[in-house]
């Protein structure tokens, strides 16, 4: 089965508050981010894009262009928001 709900693209921060106030109204989500993978021992990059998933929309984060800005970083540290993925320990690190 496909998702079938809406994905929304954030790549400014003029949108970004809002879909936090959104994601805040739900107790678990799913989470999970991309990085450019890395062909270098030693070598790591930067978290690109970060995927928070409701039930009826995901949120695709340009965190790469975005930052860690105030939202993202109240999210990530929010213990009344429960995030849930496979591999989730790596994705935080």
């Amino acid at each position: 089965g496909a998702f079938k709900g809406k994905v929304e693209l954030i790549a400014d921060r003029a949108r970004l508050a809002a879909a936090f106030r959104e994601i805040a109204d739900n107790p678990t989500v799913g989470f999970d981010t991309e990085t450019k993978p890395v062909f270098v021992r030693g070598h790591r990059h930067q978290v690109a894009l970060m995927q928070i998933a409701l039930p009826e929309k995901v949120f695709l984060l340009r965190i790469k262009s975005l930052g860690l800005s105030e939202e993202v970083l109240e999210f990530l540290q929010s213990h009344h928001i429960e995030k849930a993925g496979v591999g989730i320990r790596d994705d935080i690190q």
